[in-house]
């Protein structure tokens, strides 16, 4: 399912009100999910990058929970903050190690995850075939925001991983069939990715994704 992309004539033919909305959003982070700094025309910048990219005021991120997963299926907490900053220790790697193989539910235990990658999805409480589309933020230290929309409604779900390599992972999970690895997916779920200007010759081989940056991963430990 492509993205539908927009015009900056599209953007100035808002209403005023409405261009305001966009704004206001991009400041206090309901729109990304990551607060826009800086000068008012920077701001507004921001925000007309983001609806000429696709984005909409219905995709911005309220702050309604997520539902958790059932306490005996939930990974250890103080070794999941640390692993979605990069930082996990091997001793907590371990611990997730553990858990995946041993507490994870069945569609966390993919051989495609390592054990920080899933103890991170776990919090999203909600299985890869009911992902309706993933918008992409790469941040400037490398780590990535994701925000999972489910096919069943209600909030979106956000996720912090810690650099690219876990990104591939999470992507691996709907790929399209016929592809490598498959996927839960099938095809229909798709991806938007906000975030650096794509590198010359860096090209994506998944049909069903567009994708804009290329972050370079860094060191993961195991």
């Amino acid at each position: 399912m492509a993205v539908s992309r927009r015009s900056v004539a599209a953007w100035n033919g808002l209403s005023a009100a409405q261009r305001k909305r966009y704004i206001g959003a991009a400041r206090t982070g309901t729109l990304t999910g990551q607060k826009i700094t800086g000068t008012p025309k920077q701001v507004e910048a921001a925000a007309r990058k983001y609806y000429v990219s696709g984005g909409n005021l219905g995709a911005a991120r309220g702050h309604k929970e997520v539902p958790r997963p059932p306490l005996r299926l939930r990974a250890p907490s103080d070794a999941t903050k640390a692993a979605s900053k990069g930082k996990a220790t091997n001793a907590q790697l371990k611990e997730l190690e553990r858990w995946q193989r041993d507490s994870a539910p069945k569609w966390l235990r993919d051989s495609r995850l390592s054990e920080d990658t899933a103890a991170i999805l776990s919090n999203v409480n909600l299985q890869p075939q009911n992902w309706r589309s993933i918008d992409v933020y790469r941040q400037p230290d490398g780590s990535v925001v994701i925000y999972i929309k489910s096919k069943k409604g209600g909030p979106d779900r956000k996720v912090t991983l810690p650099d690219d390599t876990s990104l591939r992972e999470v992507l691996s999970l709907i790929e399209t069939p016929g592809r490598r690895g498959g996927g839960a997916g099938g095809g229909e779920t798709f991806v938007r990715t906000f975030g650096y200007e794509r590198a010359p010759g860096n090209t994506t081989q998944k049909a069903n994704i567009r994708r804009v940056g290329n972050a370079l991963p860094r060191q993961r430990r195991k």
